[in-house]
């Protein structure tokens, strides 16, 4: 009887027509009428004969038999008992009863539960655009998930990135909308855009207002659409019926400063008539070679390499095809229906008008190519073009292939980088190092980086010094005073989490004024209680304006931040007078609500977004006097409003090893008393981050008061499924001094972590210490492996998409910038798969089948599976999700991912003891039937004829029907 559930477990879904059974191992394999089963006697049986055939079962060295019957062609059927199967059969089930099977299936795409679909298919909200003028909002909707057809599509993968050779576009483009509303904030009217000639199943993407507000432009089906926002009609640029838009490198339109035509780029109609075709028979070997160069001793100390990337160059035919389908032509399209083909061809990476619209700054990849690095460091060309002719101008610089650069956060690309136009002049800036782009290298008289500017035309002028920096130039853009007074530069250290904010003065000619350059401040970017926030700007003519309304003094910002603390974020908008200091607050969100500023309509009217425990998120227009709610520009419900009495506090505990203070968000089912229904099933959710200070490490993050059921909140549907979820908690790793990286004490800090987190949820009351899970994403994966390799704190895991060989990502990893060679025995002792002869705990591996995020290749899930099986020692399950990145997008796939969540912590972690259980019947968002396993042994001592004495041990299984309320 025992064995018949646990065939259940293995043969239900699966409906595989191949089933071997070796090692106390199930596998089940190909899927055709002739099957090979592996036992000691490798016998070959058809669908015919198999009915009534022994399959051999080793364990231990012993063989047993069992007689497999009512096979019907889509499986065994466990529903039949086993006859005449005797004590043989009852020594075959014993064996599965105490191994985890390994399983190939191929059962198609499992739904989610049912009380989590109304959740799992709850609409986004839309994203919200504002107009330049403030007067409309543009409400983009982005569908929950992808169609599984948009995912099928072809893709070749080139140079880092994916392409669809069928559109010369980037696969997989984000935000496709769905749907475009205009929300009028004078009249509080909402219309719906019309975009004709769209399949039903097409979007549009890239949505932008014109610079004078008057046009929205978005690509659809390879055209430019124009909206005219007054009238609402929609028309398809013509020039784009002919040359299709291509979507490449991030970006696919962008509108010339006068609002009458946008620039985008075509295949060139020069390249070759036909993709190049890889040959059938190679025509010889692929050959890498490395030559190192002279070094001086100070170099030697810097290691140079690089991380894991995916989707790279492999042969000369990869490389003809990036070629090919990356060879574009520049045009700009009227809005008029006229257009122009400008002689601007090649691999154009960027194009960016000057704010006149005289000058066009572009960038080209050339060769020579790396089989070793992405298109962004191939090497690159930097030209000014004529608008009207797209005549060349002017040649700005020539980069060479950056195949040097050191592995470091703070390490940059030599040569001049972060090119642009300095606000409203034909000026151009970029930044150049002035430490070979080498943190270790002191730089010159202590300077790192510097900014230049050269002004139109360009001539032979020696460049001007705009700012110099201590640290790094280039983590945020050059921010400009709306009358060109004077900008905003930051920089950046990662190394000491240091960031710093210059107001640089400039004359009338925009030139930086000698010696007037001052900090406005300098500050840890990882303390959050100490963020003023960041100057409020908006982007117009390619460039970001700080926004200021102030008519009085000229020197009044305004300041947006998280408004971090320790009962959580609340995000405020201050006035801020740049010279003083000074500060007063306009507004700041409220408890019970989560409320983030999006932009400014007015002096006086900003745009919110609101969300509560029981609200999805909305969009509202608050008036700044007396912050009232002046319209609600959004209207979304509540996908399943039976459980707005869901339990939610924000936690907080110290670290049992040195009382770091730590922080998690709990989540309690509707209903649920501690008193009357005792301790529950647990999910801990967490990603690791590592720290530089104890300050900043022990930190509350986010706010309580999000609305926590969205598709990306995986975690919490297990809250509707009578589980106790814990979700951010906090895995601070520290570094204790300069002299010590973060993770030097990784796993004892980590494990400390969670065991605090359980003490804490346990004296509660809340929490059963023998039925904890944890689970992560990513980094999270990979702390779920490492936290079930070196504790016994969790009745199971859930591991999506994770790395878990260190030594696959030789270079530096996360926030790691020692490589393999450097610290060998900290890459050992931190890759579960090193340590996977220690895992003994149910785990759950999840990956999507073509992840492209750097280090978390599909083969990282496989080996740590092949490893789990080959030990022996702990059930394991790897699920991978055909077509899926990094990121889940189907909603086959988020729904399959949460069927196989629930499967595997109600068999491992809902009951206790770990039982095997199989959900039967009943399945509901509060009460689930279980069918419970009990292994029930009893002893006696019998006398033998020679006067001896031995003990007899039976061993009986005990099977019912427990409610998961009872368990």
């Amino acid at each position: 009887m025992e064995k018949t559930t646990v065939w259940k477990r293995q043969a239900v879904a699966g409906k595989c027509n191949n089933v071997g059974l070796h090692g106390g191992i199930a596998e089940k394999a190909i899927q055709h009428p002739r099957i090979t089963v592996r036992s000691s006697m490798r016998k070959k049986y058809t669908r015919d004969n198999l009915r009534c055939q022994k399959l051999s079962i080793r364990r231990r060295g012993r063989c047993e038999y069992l007689h497999l019957l009512g096979f019907t062609g889509g499986g065994l059927d466990p529903r039949k008992r086993v006859s005449n199967v005797g004590k043989r059969a009852e020594a075959a089930a014993n064996i599965g009863a105490d191994a985890t099977p390994s399983v190939c299936e191929s059962s198609g795409y499992q739904p989610a539960p049912e009380a989590s679909r109304a959740l799992l298919n709850a609409a986004y909200a839309p994203e919200a655009i504002t107009s330049p003028d403030g007067r409309r909002v543009l409400l983009a909707s982005t569908e929950t998930f992808q169609a599984m057809h948009d995912l099928a599509a072809t893709e070749i993968s080139i140079a880092g990135f994916r392409l669809n050779p069928s559109t010369n576009s980037a696969s997989r483009l984000p935000g496709p909308h769905r749907s475009l509303k205009l929300f009028d904030t004078e009249t509080g009217e909402t219309a719906q855009i019309g975009i004709p000639e769209i399949k039903p199943n097409e979007a549009v993407y890239t949505p932008l207002f014109s610079p004078d507000g008057n046009y929205i432009a978005c690509v659809g089906g390879g055209r430019i659409h124009v909206v005219e926002v007054n009238s609402l009609s929609v028309r398809i640029l013509p020039f784009t019926e002919t040359y299709s838009v291509c979507h490449l490198f991030g970006w696919a339109i962008k509108w010339s400063p006068d609002s009458k035509s946008i620039f985008f780029r075509t295949p060139n109609p020069k390249r070759a008539s036909s993709a190049p075709t890889r040959p059938s028979i190679p025509t010889g070997p692929n050959c890498l070679e490395s030559i190192p160069e002279p070094q001086d001793k100070a170099a030697k100390k810097s290691a140079k390499g690089d991380r894991t990337y995916q989707d790279l160059l492999t042969d000369e035919y990869d490389a003809q095809a990036f070629e090919y389908y990356c060879d574009t032509s520049l045009a700009l399209a009227n809005i008029n229906g006229e257009g122009t083909l400008l002689p601007i061809r090649g691999i154009i990476t960027d194009v960016n008008p000057s704010p006149s619209g005289t000058y066009i700054l572009v960038k080209r990849i050339t060769r020579p190519f790396s089989y070793f690095l992405p298109y962004h460091r191939f090497p690159e060309i930097i030209d000014v073009f004529l608008t009207s002719t797209g005549d060349l101008h002017k040649h700005l610089a020539s980069l060479p292939l950056a195949s040097a650069i050191p592995i470091a956060m703070d390490a940059a690309r030599e040569g001049p980088r972060s090119w642009g136009w300095l606000g409203d002049h034909d000026t151009l800036y970029w930044a150049e190092c002035q430490d070979k782009g080498d943190p270790r290298d002191p730089g010159v008289d202590g300077i790192r980086d510097v900014v230049f500017a050269l002004p139109a035309p360009f001539e032979d002028t020696p460049p001007q010094v705009l700012a110099t920096f201590k640290y790094r130039f280039g983590r945020v853009a050059l921010q400009f005073d709306v009358q060109m007074r004077y900008v905003v530069v930051a920089e950046h250290w990662w190394k000491t989490r240091q960031t710093v904010r210059t107001l640089v003065p400039l004359d009338e000619a925009g030139n930086a004024v000698p010696g007037a350059a001052r900090i406005i401040w300098e500050r840890d970017f990882d303390d959050r209680y100490g963020d003023p926030g960041d100057l409020v700007c908006k982007r117009y003519k390619g460039a970001s304006w700080i926004e200021r309304f102030d008519e009085v003094d000229e020197n009044v910002v305004f300041l947006n931040g998280k408004g971090a603390s320790s009962t959580g974020d609340r995000d405020f908008l201050d006035r801020y007078h740049i010279l003083t200091h000074e500060k007063s607050r306009l507004w700041q969100s409220e408890d019970p609500l989560r409320e983030t500023f999006t932009a400014f309509l007015d002096k006086d009217h900003i745009l919110i977004q609101r969300q509560s425990l029981t609200q999805p998120a909305e969009y509202y227009i608050v008036r700044l006097a007396d912050r009232k709610d002046m319209a609600q520009v959004t209207l979304n419900p509540h996908p399943c409003p039976q459980l707005n009495d869901m339990k939610s506090e924000l936690i907080k505990y110290t670290r049992t090893t040195d009382g770091l203070p730590l922080s998690g968000y709990l989540y309690l089912p509707s209903g649920y008393d501690k008193d009357r229904d005792g301790p529950l099933p647990t999910l801990l959710w967490a990603y690791p981050k590592e720290f530089v200070s104890e300050k900043s490490a022990s930190q509350t993050r986010g706010s309580p008061f999000m609305f926590p059921f969205t598709a990306y909140r995986t975690p919490l549907y297990f809250v509707m499924q009578g589980y106790a979820v814990l979700d951010k908690v906090q895995m601070p790793i520290v570094s204790p001094d300069a002299s010590v990286e973060p993770n030097d004490t990784y796993i004892e800090q980590l494990v400390a972590n969670a065991e605090s987190a359980i003490n804490i949820l346990v004296e509660m009351g809340v929490t059963d210490r023998e039925r904890v899970a944890v689970g992560g994403h990513s980094y999270g994966a990979f702390m779920t492996m490492n936290l079930l390799a070196h504790s016994n704190l969790f009745a199971a895991g859930v591991a999506r998409s994770g790395a878990y060989n260190r030594t696959l990502t030789p270079n530096g990893f996360q926030a790691e910038e020692r490589t393999l060679w450097q610290v060998p025995d900290l890459y050992m002792r931190m890759s579960p798969y090193m340590n996977a002869h220690k895992i003994t705990t149910p785990c759950l591996l999840i990956h999507g089948g073509k992840d492209n995020n750097s280090g978390t290749h599909l083969i990282q899930s496989e080996r740590m599976f092949s490893a789990l099986k080959g030990h022996g020692r702990a059930p394991a399950r790897l699920v991978v999700l055909p077509l899926e990145q990094h990121a889940y997008k189907t909603l086959e796939s988020n729904g399959h991912v949460l069927y196989e969540m629930t499967k595997w912590l109600d068999m491992y972690c809902r009951t206790k003891g770990r039982p095997l259980v199989e959900a039967v019947s009943g399945e509901t968002a509060k009460t689930v039937q279980f069918v419970q396993k009990t292994v029930v042994t009893t002893s006696k001592t019998v006398s033998r004829p020679n006067g001896t004495k031995k003990t007899e041990t039976t061993t009986r299984t005990e099977i019912k029907s427990v409610e998961s309320s009872k368990l």
